[in-house]
């Protein structure tokens, strides 16, 4: 059981586009972590990304060569996300009667903060984490104001562990405005790993099996902002509360043309207007996060399982209200549904929508308020389906 800190090389192949340096300029290091039970975590300052992820030697994320990670960041594979994890519409909002506008990166949208959004940044370790339950590190990123368009400085904190008695992989961002800062903010944080259990990166997860504990997802338009509704997922592709569905049998059921498949966020609340979907029976765990999340319930949010092939399974539970699942649509021709990235957060454009539908949560941080959101991900070599 070992926290392991080296130099990341973050060459460029020859070839590659030339692209802007991180922001800003740092030394980036790479960080081995061992929990002696089979899971082995490699991760990256640049970005707070999660590089590698081994189970007994195998590994379960689709692995971007991070010797080419800067030139590579339009994929944002295994990256911390923010300010603002998903999309903004229109790549703007209002905020105590300001408008404030962002980069339009992702058509007329913002997508995950900007192109220089968190998954840019080189970030500092700031703890590293070796207690009888745990072992891994802390990592933040002192975000100005005004950076990628958001308004007020903002610490940020990535918070990535490893259980000593289990094979389970533990999340927790947090952020705080600085203590003399007055005006408000956003935050949306999530990982944006892509997850292929196969063991095999030129398997498509095609063959992968999801069951998930979410009666609602959130219906979007042609561009993927939401059309401020919460919808049942009831008869549709986004159902998969009562067993597992092979994801293969579904990506051409939503989303259109060559980039067919999920984009969607699921969630644990209940659909608008139904007052019969029975949230309080999703299984919840508790675990110990920190100083600051100790005994903390987690919903149990949904299991990812690869039973054609290798047996493995993930079984992952979450603070947050949502999950956007993503099946690597966008991805150049050979890569395409070959990850899912499983992104928990608050509900995509939540800052505009909450003017349209109450019932999106908002994401509005205050001073003197800490934003915190935790997510487990426990691994097991035989399916829990």
């Amino acid at each position: 059981m070992s926290v392991k800190v080296s130099e990341l090389d973050m060459r460029c192949d020859a070839g590659e586009p030339p692209v802007a340096p991180a922001r800003p300029p740092g030394k980036p290091e790479k960080v081995t972590i061992e929990n002696g039970l089979g899971l082995v975590v490699e991760m990256a300052t640049f970005g707070a990304t999660l590089l590698s992820v081994k189970l007994d030697g195998v590994e379960l994320i689709v692995r971007i060569d991070r010797e080419v990670l800067p030139c590579r960041y339009g994929t944002y594979g295994g990256a911390t996300i923010g300010r603002y994890a998903n999309r903004i519409a229109k790549a703007s909002f209002d905020l105590n009667g300001k408008t404030y506008d962002l980069e339009a990166n992702n058509g007329p949208n913002s997508l995950h903060g900007g192109v220089f959004g968190f998954h840019r940044r080189v970030w500092n370790i700031s703890e590293v984490i070796e207690s009888d339950e745990e072992i891994g590190l802390c990592m933040e990123y002192l975000s100005s104001d005004g950076e990628d368009g958001f308004p007020g400085k903002l610490l940020a904190k990535a918070r990535y562990s490893l259980s000593r008695k289990s094979n389970e992989l533990r999340t927790v961002f947090s952020a705080e405005l600085d203590a003399e800062e007055k005006q408000e903010t956003i935050v949306n944080m999530c990982n944006h790993v892509y997850w292929n259990l196969s063991g095999k990166t030129a398997h498509t997860i095609t063959d992968h099996a999801l069951q998930m504990h979410c009666p609602s997802y959130i219906p979007v338009d042609d561009t993927l902002i939401p059309v401020s509704k919460i919808a049942s997922v009831k008869d549709t592709p986004f159902e998969f509360r009562e067993k597992p569905h092979r994801i293969g049998d579904r990506l051409k059921q939503v989303g259109e043309g060559a980039n067919y498949g999920y984009d969607h966020c699921l969630c644990f609340m209940a659909p608008d207007g139904d007052t019969e979907v029975e949230t309080a029976a999703v299984p919840t765990i508790k675990r110990n996060l920190g100083a600051d999340f100790q005994d903390t319930e987690l919903k149990v949010l949904l299991t990812l399982s690869d039973p054609a092939d290798s047996g493995r399974s993930m079984t992952m539970a979450t603070t947050q209200p949502g999950v956007q699942v993503y099946t690597a649509n966008f991805m150049p021709d050979e890569h395409q549904h070959t990850g899912v990235a499983l992104e928990t957060e608050n509900l995509p454009d939540a800052v505009n929508q909450r003017h349209k539908n109450a019932r999106f949560p908002s994401p509005v941080l205050s001073p003197g308020e800490k934003y915190m959101q935790a997510t487990t991900y426990e691994f097991s070599s035989n399916p829990k389906v």
